[in-house]
């Protein structure tokens, strides 16, 4: 996966979403008298789909308003920063990758999207979006458990890893407990001087 394969992936989802939620909301409209589907559901369908729509196709026009590129931004001008992340995925033997390979629309799988560490980047692609660090900019990281309850009591443990940049942005990415484990030491072992541990450990 490369950040450009990324964004063509994004742009062709979004736009699936897009139609798939107006052609809902239409037929939700016109079958109300015979389903009682109340119209601000049908309104909000079509409206929902439409908005979508022009998000993605705005995305398409410019970078900035792209779902995966606007998270590039406060790097540089998007289009470069992505070309230069795909430079350095494209070096395989100095790129690390955490986690099985990608596994689409997976609901409720910690695992699905491996966390990937380039020279420079630390990254991982989603469905329709993109998280990203760039490694000099990190000031403090650390692992993340989340208990999730689910019906007749059961529950879910995600594990993440949670980054925070000199700019104030954070970043979390999660995985199985085993590989957010291996970042966090590979993290440790690459960034020596940067803190690491818990929330309540970060250093001023």
């Amino acid at each position: 996966m490369t950040v450009m394969g990324q964004v063509r992936q994004t742009n062709r989802n979004g736009l699936v979403v897009a139609v798939l939620l107006t052609v809902l909301g239409v037929i939700a409209w016109i079958g109300r008298p015979t389903f009682g589907v109340p119209w601000e559901i049908a309104a909000g369908l079509e409206v929902a789909g439409v908005a979508l729509g022009f998000l993605v196709v705005a995305g398409m026009i410019s970078p900035r308003c792209n779902l995966v590129l606007r998270r590039l931004s406060s790097y540089g001008p998007p289009l470069q920063v992505a070309a230069a992340i795909d430079a350095e995925l494209a070096q395989g033997e100095t790129v690390w990758t955490f986690g099985s390979s990608s596994r689409m629309f997976r609901i409720n799988n910690t695992a699905k999207f491996p966390i990937v560490i380039t020279p420079s980047w630390l990254l991982q692609f989603g469905e329709l979006g993109l998280k990203v660090a760039r490694l000099h900019d990190i000031k403090w990281f650390y692992k993340k458990t989340l208990t999730v309850n689910h019906s007749f009591g059961v529950k879910d443990r995600w594990y993440s890893v949670v980054v925070h940049e000199q700019n104030g942005d954070v970043a979390e990415f999660t995985q199985v407990e085993s590989e957010a484990d291996e970042v966090i030491e590979f993290l440790r072992l690459l960034l020596p001087g940067v803190a690491c541990g818990f929330p309540g450990a970060e250093k001023g």
